[in-house]
């Protein structure tokens, strides 16, 4: 992401640029009219929730150039004929509200648009190979929760409230399933 670039991504336009002032870098990456399913394929978090339309994506970034940068990025969606479906893989805990923003996704009869922020460390990327690596959908969440609970109108708190519920049962899930694995101590 450190270079310009003028393209397509699966036959529409993509354009990357760079500038730095000081010691702050700023990129900016857009690609107008990608289709859905490409998004879902290449992309991957809440990407796979959609399965039809043309999504214009525009996302900036800047940080400042140290030992470790603090990576603020803004991100902004025009969604065009979106229609969504639930993913094959997703977490039985986090499905009715996933079925939520899927039929309101697809009510949505005219363009529509979402935006939310990310304040990431450099950290995450480093070794990633695609936007989907190193939890950076999962570090995201909050963000994109909020994004989506103003875009069709649920309350940010019962959001947050329940993805907490969601995310606190997986954890202890996931620890009794170590706990169980583990080696009995001596």
């Amino acid at each position: 992401f450190r270079s310009n670039l003028q393209g397509t991504l699966n036959h529409s336009e993509l354009t990357i640029s760079n500038r730095k002032k000081g010691q702050r870098r700023y990129t900016a990456w857009r690609v107008l009219g990608v289709s859905a399913a490409s998004l879902n394929s290449l992309v991957g978090g809440p990407f796979r929730l959609f399965e039809e339309g043309k999504i214009d994506v525009e996302v900036s970034d800047d940080w400042e150039l140290e030992e470790s940068a603090d990576i603020n990025m803004d991100w902004k969606l025009r969604i065009t004929d979106g229609k969504a479906a639930l993913p094959d893989a997703i977490p039985g805990l986090l499905k009715p509200f996933a079925e939520g923003i899927v039929e309101r996704i697809n009510e949505k009869n005219e363009p529509w648009e979402i935006g939310f922020t990310l304040n990431m460390s450099e950290s995450q990327f480093r070794g990633s190979a695609s936007l989907d690596a190193k939890q950076i959908w999962g570090d995201s969440l909050p963000s994109i929760l909020e994004a989506l609970a103003d875009e069709f109108g649920f309350s940010r708190d019962a959001v947050k409230e329940g993805a907490d519920k969601i995310f606190g049962g997986l954890k202890r899930l996931m620890e009794s399933r170590n706990a169980e694995g583990e080696e009995p101590k001596e």
